[in-house]
C-alpha cells in the first residue's frame, strides 16, 4: 500500500500493484473493483467534487467518479505536462489540482489547462526542483515541499518567500522537506527526511527528534487531527504529539498499531477525520477522533536471580553474596497481573555506573566479574523510551563480601606486619653492620697495636741503642760536632717514632688532645733553636674528634711546617695556631726571610705536606706575609 484516499465510505488505495476500489457500505475486505493490474499508481487525490485523480507512473493522470467510472484523462503526449517521476497529487480550497514531479510542479485550474511550475531560476532562495508534497494554510497560501527547502506561494500563485534547508547552517539544517502541517495556533509544522520535525512559529524554528519521544528522525508523512493534534509517520512508526508534555508519544503494539516502515507521502484522512497511513504491512486506519494517550505509568519489579545459573533466594530489596561467583544474572517483569506485549525497560548498576541502559528487545541482564563491594541495581518500565524518564524505580541492594584477603582488617594486619618485620629488619641489619664495623675497628686497632709494638720493640729499640751508643764514642772522640748531629738525627727519629705510635694507639683523637700533642712536640722542637721564641694561638670553640688518619696527617703536615721554619726562615719567633670552630684551621706563620719559592714548587716537603692535604680532603697554603716570613696554612675544605 502506497496511499489511501476515502471519502462517504468509499475507499480507494493505491498500491505498486494496481488501484483498489472499495466500497465499505457492501464489503470492506474485498475490493469492489481493481484497475491498472500490476501498474504502479504514483499518487492519488479527491478533489472538491469528491472525483478521485491517480497518477499511473509514467502513463497519464485518470480521473474517476465516486462510483468508480472514469471520466478523464491526461498523458504527456502533445503537451507540456511532465508525467515522468510524479509523487504527489494534491487538491486546493478552489478546487486547482497540483501534480507533484521530479522537476517542478503543474497546476490543473478551471479552464481545463495545465499551468507549469518548472523554472525556480528567478527565485531568490534555491529550494531545489524536486516536488514532494503540497499543502494549504488558513491564509489560502500553498507550501510546497522540496528537496531544499520549502516555496509558499499565494493564493493567486505567486512566490511570497521561500525557506531554505540547503546548507547545514541553515535554519532547517541540511534535509529534505517531506510535507507541512497547521495547528490552530497558525503554527507550521514541517516534516524532514532525516532531522524529525520542525515546529515554525512567529518567533523560529524549534526542532523535535527522536530525543524529544519521535521513533525516528526520517519523518514520511504529517497531518492534524479534528482536537488539534500533529500526527506524523516515520520509516518505523507512528507518532502523535503530547501538548501537556511537549513530546511526541510512539504509538505501539498497545495501541493496537503494528511496527512497520511508513511510506513516503502515504498519510491521509478521511471524512471521518480518521487517519489512513500506508505501510510496508498494509493500510493502518486510526480512529483519532477516539484515541487518547496512555499516561498510566507500569512499575518495574525483578522477577528473577540467578548466580552462576543458579536460582537465588531473595526479598526482593536486599541481595547478599558471598565473592568468588561469575556471573549473576537478573530479569524484570511487571508488577501487574497483565504483561503487555511491548514494554521497554531501563537499568543501572548504582556504585558501578551511573547511566541509564535500555532494554528493547528483551527482559533480562547478565553481569560477570562484579567487584567485592556495596551496590544497587535500579530498574524501571515504560511502554515508550519517552515515558521512562518519569517512571517509578525498582530498587535492589547488592552486598557482595569480599574475600578475607580482601578486607580492610586484613590489609591493616598486613601493614602492621609488614612494618614490624621492616622494623625488626631494619634494626638487625643496622645492628649487623654495627658488629661488622665494631669488628673491623678491632682488627684495625689490633694491627695498630700490633705495629706500634713492633716499631717500639725493634725500630726504637735499635734507636735508643744507635742513641747510647753515640753518646759513648762522643766521649773518646774528638769529632763531637759530626757525632752532634748524628744524635740529633736519631733522637728526631726516636720523636717522629714516638708521634706515630701515639695516634696509632688511639682509635679517635680530639681536637684538645691532638692540640696539647703538637705543642709538646713544638715546645721540645724549639730547644734545639735558642733563637727561637715558640707562641700559640688557640681557638677551639668546637670540640671535635679527628680519625687516626686525619691526626696523623694533619700531625705531619705541621711537622713539616714547623721543621721548614726552624731550619730555613732565620726566625726569631714562631706562631702556630689551632681554630675549630665550624671548620678546623691549623697554621705555622714565621717572621723570618722565607724560602725560595723553588724550594716551594720542587721541595719533597712541600710535595708531601700537598699529597698529605689532598688525602685528607683540606687545603694547604703557602703566603708570605708583609713582614717578610712565611705562612702556612692547612684548613677544612
Amino acid at each position: 500500500v502506497l496511499k489511501a484516499v476515502e471519502v462517504n465510505k468509499m475507499r480507494w488505495i493505491a498500491t505498486s500493484k494496481g488501484l483498489y476500489f472499495f466500497d465499505l457500505t457492501k464489503n470492506k475486505k474485498r475490493p469492489f473493483k481493481t484497475y491498472f493490474l500490476n501498474k504502479k499508481i504514483s499518487a492519488i487525490t479527491i478533489d472538491k467534487n469528491n472525483n478521485i485523480w491517480v497518477a499511473v507512473d509514467r502513463e497519464g493522470i485518470y480521473v474517476f467518479n465516486l462510483l468508480g467510472r472514469q471520466i478523464n484523462n491526461f498523458s504527456n503526449r502533445g503537451s507540456d505536462l511532465k508525467l515522468e517521476g510524479v509523487l504527489n497529487l494534491f487538491c486546493d480550497s478552489s478546487g486547482r489540482i497540483y501534480l507533484a514531479t521530479e522537476s517542478g510542479f503543474f497546476v490543473y485550474t478551471a479552464d481545463n489547462s495545465w499551468i507549469p511550475f518548472v523554472d525556480f531560476t528567478k527565485n531568490k532562495v534555491n529550494t531545489g526542483k524536486y516536488i514532494l508534497s503540497f499543502f494549504e494554510d488558513v491564509q489560502k497560501q500553498i507550501w510546497v515541499s522540496k528537496n531544499l527547502g520549502i516555496d509558499v506561494y499565494s493564493k493567486n500563485l505567486a512566490l511570497l518567500f521561500s525557506i531554505s534547508s540547503a546548507k547545514k547552517e541553515d535554519k532547517i539544517s541540511r534535509t529534505i522537506i517531506t510535507g507541512c502541517e497547521e495547528d490552530a495556533e497558525g503554527n507550521i509544522w514541517i516534516a524532514t527526511l532525516s532531522n524529525g520535525v520542525y515546529k515554525y512559529t512567529n518567533t523560529g524554528f524549534k526542532q523535535y527528534t527522536t530525543a524529544n519521544g519521535l521513533s525516528g528522525n526520517i519523518i514520511t508523512g504529517i497531518t492534524k487531527d479534528k482536537q488539534n493534534r500533529i500526527w506524523v509517520t516515520s520509516s518505523t512508526g507512528i507518532n502523535i504529539f503530547n501538548r501537556k508534555q511537549n513530546q511526541f508519544y510512539t504509538l505501539s503494539t498497545n495501541d493496537g498499531i503494528l511496527a512497520a516502515d511508513y511510506f513516503l507521502g502515504g498519510l491521509s484522512k478521511n471524512d471521518k477525520g480518521q487517519i489512513l497511513a500506508a505501510s510496508s504491512l498494509g493500510l493502518v486506519v486510526i480512529d483519532a477522533d477516539n484515541y487518547f494517550i496512555n499516561e498510566k505509568n507500569v512499575l518495574a519489579r525483578i522477577n528473577e536471580v540467578k548466580v552462576d545459573g543458579q536460582n537465588v533466594e531473595t526479598n526482593f530489596s536486599k541481595l547478599q553474596l558471598n565473592a568468588g561467583f561469575k556471573t549473576i544474572s537478573f530479569e524484570f517483569a511487571l508488577k501487574e497481573a497483565f504483561q503487555p506485549e511491548k514494554i521497554f525497560y531501563q537499568y543501572r548498576m548504582v556504585g558501578l555506573d551511573t547511566n541509564w541502559y535500555l532494554l528493547s528487545e528483551e527482559s533480562k541482564i547478565t553481569y560477570s566479574n562484579l567487584p567485592s563491594k556495596n551496590i544497587r541495581l535500579e530498574v524501571r518500565a515504560a511502554q515508550l523510551p519517552q515515558k521512562l524518564v518519569n517512571a517509578p524505580i525498582e530498587q535492589l541492594y547488592i552486598e557482595i563480601h569480599p574475600f578475607f584477603w580482601q578486607t580492610t582488617w586484613f590489609w591493616v594486619l598486613m601493614i602492621i606486619l609488614l612494618n614490624v618485620v621492616t622494623a625488626w629488619t631494619i634494626i638487625f641489619l643496622n645492628k649487623y653492620k654495627q658488629q661488622k664495623f665494631a669488628q673491623v675497628q678491632q682488627k684495625i686497632q689490633d694491627e695498630r697495636t700490633r705495629i706500634s709494638r713492633d716499631l717500639h720493640d725493634n725500630i726504637g729499640a735499635y734507636t735508643t741503642a744507635l742513641i747510647a751508643g753515640i753518646d759513648q764514642i762522643k766521649g773518646k772522640s774528638n769529632d763531637t760536632d759530626e757525632l752532634n748531629g748524628l744524635s740529633d738525627y736519631a733522637k728526631s727519629i726516636m720523636d717522629y717514632l714516638r708521634e706515630t705510635i701515639w695516634v696509632l694507639n688511639h682509635e679517635k683523637i680530639s681536637i684538645v688532645d691532638f692540640t696539647d700533642r703538637f705543642k709538646n712536640y713544638a715546645v721540645k722542637i724549639a730547644k734545639n733553636y735558642p733563637q727561637l721564641s715558640v707562641n700559640f694561638i688557640t681557638d677551639l670553640q668546637n670540640e671535635r674528634v679527628l680519625t687516626p688518619e686525619l691526626s696523623l696527617n694533619l700531625f705531619r703536615i705541621m711537622q713539616e711546617a714547623l721543621q721548614n721554619a726552624c731550619k730555613h726562615s732565620s726566625a726569631t719567633e714562631i706562631i702556630i695556631g689551632f681554630m675549630s670552630n665550624d671548620t678546623i684551621k691549623l697554621f705555622v706563620k714565621d717572621n723570618g726571610v722565607g724560602f725560595p719559592f723553588q724550594m716551594e714548587a720542587s721541595g719533597n716537603g712541600i710535595f708531601n705536606m700537598k699529597k698529605r692535604a689532598e688525602e685528607i680532603q683540606f687545603d694547604l697554603s703557602i703566603s708570605r706575609e708583609s713582614s717578610g716570613g712565611i705562612n702556612i696554612c692547612v684548613a677544612e675544605k
